[in-house]
């Protein structure tokens, strides 16, 4: 009884740090004249202009005919999703635009985390699945993007960085296991996401060193 009601009172303490958008929009408002401490994106650029490898990268996908799909990331988005394996990614979409024509604008997105939805031990280790273990950090209040104390671990990068909106869902399904490691392997060697463990070095403190 005493562990149900623990469940229930992190449920609830879960529901109070979640902010709805004018919510969200009034902290951003308050904060205007605070900056933020800086994420750092640091791209692979040599592996950017491979262009055999981004094609073969392309082709992982492609190959099973399958595309890509988004989702704007939310509380219970872990209905709507296929209960299936693949790549997923975490995208922070900032609402600015920029217009080419009358009815063409492009946004740019922002590739926060890459993970994979497939082991050969998990069988319900799906995309539906790998969601939910997210969704303690969406939506809840940004205020953590002004602590100075840079994060960590991977938790704590979780806990800071998927409190950013408008943040969309990116998945694409793969039934071959094999091809979901590599496709995921790749992107993270591409795009570097700064939340993802392999990138964490980054984001860790240390002494600064000349540039010559």
């Amino acid at each position: 009884m005493r562990d149900l009601s623990l469940v229930m009172a992190l449920s609830k303490a879960a529901r109070v740090d979640r902010m709805n958008d004018d919510e969200f929009q009034q902290l951003i408002r308050t904060r205007r004249d605070e900056p933020a401490v800086p994420l750092h994106f640091a791209p692979c650029v040599d592996r950017l202009l491979d262009g055999d490898l981004c094609e073969s990268v392309t082709r992982i996908t492609r190959k099973h005919g399958v595309f890509w799909e988004r989702y704007l990331a939310h509380d219970s988005l872990d209905s709507q999703l296929p209960a299936e394996r693949g790549v997923y990614m975490f995208v922070w979409r900032p609402r600015i635009s920029f217009s080419f024509s009358a009815t063409q604008q492009q946004t740019l997105p922002w590739i926060l985390y890459v993970g994979k939805a497939g082991t050969k031990e998990g069988v319900a280790d799906t995309l539906p699945a790998r969601y939910k273990s997210y969704r303690r950090y969406i939506g809840r209040s940004p205020s953590c993007l002004w602590d100075r104390t840079p994060p960590r671990t991977r938790e704590e990068r979780l806990s800071r960085y998927l409190t950013l909106r408008p943040l969309e869902y990116w998945f694409a399904t793969v039934a071959d296991i094999e091809e979901i490691s590599r496709l995921e392997k790749h992107l993270i060697k591409l795009f570097r996401p700064p939340i993802n463990d392999q990138y964490a070095r980054c984001l860790r403190p240390g002494l600064s060193k000349p540039a010559f």
